[in-house]
């Protein structure tokens, strides 16, 4: 049949409202994938892409500064003459150096002080030209110095002395097995003499313990029991008792330890010596004295 006018004007209807059709889907499926795509992978990018421009550009900036700071200090280096280029160094601080304090081996170096004017005369041995002074009862014996007297009868003050820094820290050791009717000092003074303007550390009898003198030996400026020393070292009754001294110098401000025990800061008139020694004090009975320095290191401080 042949076709007529109105066929064909059917045909091309149908024909627009199925492209019509086919474009709507296109679009449709155009805007679903792009707005999956949007939400799933485009943040990615742009987190990234910033990221590199910005270290592209803090990076620039770095250089650029770093050009121009050599470019200045070249520029300062050529203009000044060699003389007018300085290089500053700071002096090594050197470490506390040990003062070679006397031995313990041989009295050689001390002083020896007797308040008595008793006189006494030097045991002479190989290599060592004073290694006790039987008189006062001070002997050397494997390199400590040992104190052993009996019935002394008369109030005296007799030792050792010796020049030390105004600025230091000592340590000396003291081992005492017997004392009775008198102290052992660790003192400091102007003079070989301890008697006068001396702040001194006397070691005490049974209960033990240590007093202080300042400037008077006729009056005890502070007292320290042996409870709190003994038990710092583990003491047990029998045992000779041990004080382990720690003494900080400061000019004429003096601070200790005993053991683990901190004493209070004392500010002597003069610490230009150190004196070790005994001090008897008879009364009813004789003075008796064992003790032993059996450790002593001076350190200079600056």
């Amino acid at each position: 049949m042949p076709r007529t006018a109105k066929d064909e004007d059917q045909k091309s209807h149908i024909i627009q409202i199925l492209t019509g059709l086919f474009v709507l889907a296109g679009t449709i499926a155009t805007a679903y994938f792009g707005f999956k795509a949007q939400n799933n992978s485009v943040t990615i990018p742009i987190m990234i892409t910033q990221t590199a421009e910005s270290r592209l550009e803090t990076r620039t900036a770095e250089q650029g500064a770093a050009a121009f700071n050599n470019q200045i200090a070249t520029e300062t280096l050529a203009a000044l003459s060699p003389t007018e280029i300085f290089i500053s160094t700071v002096p090594a601080v050197s470490p506390p150096q040990a003062t070679a304090a006397p031995s313990l081996c041989c009295l050689e170096g001390w002083d020896i002080f007797s308040s008595d004017g008793a006189s006494f005369a030097p045991a002479l041995v190989e290599g060592c030209s004073n290694i006790s002074v039987h008189d006062l009862g001070i002997y050397t014996s494997g390199c400590n110095i040992t104190f052993a007297k009996d019935d002394i009868n008369q109030s005296s003050v007799y030792g050792l002395s010796m020049p030390i820094p105004h600025n230091a820290k000592i340590e000396v050791s003291i081992s005492i097995s017997n004392l009775i009717e008198g102290e052992f000092w660790v003192g400091f003074s102007n003079e070989v003499d301890p008697q006068s303007g001396a702040l001194i550390y006397a070691m005490t009898p049974d209960p033990g313990g240590v007093s202080v003198y300042l400037n008077n030996i006729f009056s005890i400026n502070a007292r320290y029991p042996w409870a709190d020393m003994g038990e710092d070292v583990g003491w047990v009754r029998g045992q000779p008792r041990r004080y382990n001294f720690t003494i900080q110098l400061e000019g004429n401000k003096v601070s200790t330890i005993v053991n683990s025990t901190s004493f209070a800061q004392s500010t002597a008139l003069s610490v230009n010596r150190l004196f070790l020694g005994f001090h008897a004090k008879p009364h009813a009975i004789g003075s008796y004295i064992n003790a032993t320095i059996v450790g002593l290191k001076i350190t200079n401080q600056p």
